[in-house]
């Protein structure tokens, strides 16, 4: 996890702070969490995390157990996380036009 950390802070940031307790603030969704972090996110710091995004997506293995600990979220194999990782991007394309 420090290796995910170190060479994506900001998606490590991303999923490290706004995903472990959404369900307690009361933002259930993906959706919700998204559109929360984009509301409080300077545009470059939306940029770097969707770069970082890409560049993790883009690796011929994802560290699927790193993502499910530091998002706090069950992710039963790598095609499941790069499910729900591709789900991130594309909502946080949306969200921040």
């Amino acid at each position: 996890m420090a290796d995910l950390q170190t060479r994506f802070p900001a998606l490590a940031g991303f999923l490290g702070a706004y995903f472990p307790d959404a369900a307690l603030e009361g933002r259930r969704t993906d959706e919700e969490i998204v559109a929360f972090f984009v509301s409080v996110t300077l545009a470059e710091d939306l940029q770097a995390t969707r770069a970082q995004l890409d560049e993790v997506l883009a690796l011929p293995v994802l560290p699927t157990a790193s993502l499910a600990r530091l998002a706090n979220r069950r992710l039963d194999s790598e095609s499941a996380a790069r499910e729900w990782l591709a789900k991130l991007r594309i909502l946080l394309g949306e969200r921040a036009k």
